[in-house]
C-alpha cells in the first residue's frame, strides 16, 4: 500500500523512476515507443507433423524490436498431456540470419500445466529494423504418436517494445 503524504524526494531512485521522468520530460515520445505481442501458432498432427505455422512476420522498417519476454501455450490444457515436453521452438531473425536462441526451448519451459507462463529476462534481444521474425518448430517425432498420438495445436506470444531508429545516413 502506497503512503499518503510521500514527497516525490522521498522516493529511492532506480530504473522505474527514472522510466517515468523520461517519460513526463518528453524524453520518450509516445511516436517513438510502441508495445507489440508477436502471435505463432502450429498445428501438429497425430504424427508429430507440423502441419501449419504462421508465416514470418515483418517488424515495422522505422523500429527495432525490443523482445522482453516469450510465452507459451498448448491450447487445450486440459488435453495437452506429454505435448508441451515433446515442442521445441527458437525464433528466427531472418535480417541477420539468426537464431534468438542458441539452442531451441522446450514448450515445457513456458507452459504450466499447458497455460502460458513467461520466459522473462531482465536484458533485451534487440532486432535490426525491418527484419522478419519466424518460429521454427521442432517435434519428437519419435515419441510423439506413443505419448500423445492426436492433433495439438502450440502457442508462443513474444512481447516487447519497438524503439524508433535515429535517422539514417549520419
Amino acid at each position: 500500500m502506497a503512503q499518503s503524504g510521500i514527497q516525490p524526494s522521498q522516493i529511492p531512485p532506480g530504473a522505474v523512476l527514472t522510466y517515468y521522468g523520461d517519460i513526463a520530460s518528453g524524453a520518450i515520445r509516445p511516436e517513438d515507443v510502441r508495445i507489440e505481442a508477436l502471435t505463432y501458432r502450429a498445428i501438429i498432427d497425430r504424427t508429430g507433423t507440423v502441419t501449419f505455422q504462421t508465416p514470418k512476420i515483418t517488424i515495422i522498417a522505422r523500429y527495432n524490436f525490443a523482445i522482453r519476454a516469450v510465452y507459451g501455450a498448448v491450447l487445450d490444457p486440459g488435453n495437452a498431456g506429454w505435448a508441451a515436453g515433446l515442442i521445441r521452438f527458437n525464433l528466427r531473425e531472418q535480417g541477420r540470419s539468426f537464431d534468438v536462441f542458441k539452442n531451441p526451448v522446450s514448450l515445457s519451459g513456458v507452459t504450466n500445466g499447458g497455460s502460458a507462463v513467461p520466459y522473462e529476462w531482465d536484458g533485451v534481444y534487440i532486432t535490426v529494423p525491418g527484419t522478419d521474425l519466424e518460429t521454427t518448430w521442432s517435434i519428437d517425432a519419435a515419441l510423439w504418436p506413443i505419448l500423445v498420438g492426436a492433433p495439438r495445436i502450440a502457442e508462443i506470444v513474444v512481447t516487447g517494445d519497438y524503439i524508433a531508429c535515429g535517422p539514417q545516413g549520419r
